[in-house]
């Protein structure tokens, strides 16, 4: 019997993955443009507009607001992907493919060093430092949950997912405190 490329429970996965977005609290606005060009195509990275002129703080808000709205967007880009490897990951445990398994394991960590590149690079248009230092926090922390070699040591199967989903959320508390 040949077995399937496809692994089992990829698709779940990416939807808890994906869940990570919801958590961060980070923005409120309509996300549609600039979104995923849909299955298989490479996301676009995040922009943010210049706010318009008015006063300082209505400036500052609006900034915060679209930085705010970019970073979710990137969050939820980011962990759709990582969603994905690891349910690609499990996937290919369980069928005994230990080559592919890897192969998703590594995947899944450089899509973290990639969102924590992405985080920084959305945060800069913000006048608001207290929005720069959040994400730069929540940019570190991913980028050390990306080089520690015990995230996913553990997982063996789609049930050891849900710390590291926790670990990987727990990044972006920094930006709660400021994207709300």
């Amino acid at each position: 019997m040949r077995r399937s490329a496809r692994p089992v429970g990829g698709a779940a996965l990416a939807v808890a993955g994906a869940a990570l977005t919801l958590i961060t609290g980070c923005g409120t606005g309509d996300q549609r443009a600039g979104g995923p060009a849909g299955p298989g195509a490479p996301a676009a990275a995040p922009t943010v507009t210049p706010a318009p002129a008015a006063s300082s703080a209505d400036a500052t808000t609006a900034n915060t607001r679209q930085v705010c709205d970019a970073i979710n967007l990137a969050v939820a880009q980011g962990a759709t992907t990582f969603g994905a490897d690891l349910g690609s990951m499990t996937g290919h445990l369980a069928g005994g493919n230990r080559s592919a398994a890897d192969d998703a394991r590594r995947s899944a960590l450089r899509e973290l060093t990639s969102l924590a590149g992405k985080v920084r690079a959305v945060a800069t248009p913000a006048l608001n430092p207290a929005v720069r230092a959040a994400a730069e926090t929540t940019a570190g922390n991913l980028d050390r949950a990306a080089a520690d070699p015990g995230l996913l040591g553990g997982v063996k199967t789609a049930i050891d997912v849900a710390p590291v989903l926790s670990r990987i959320t727990s990044t972006a508390n920094p930006l709660m405190a400021v994207c709300v």
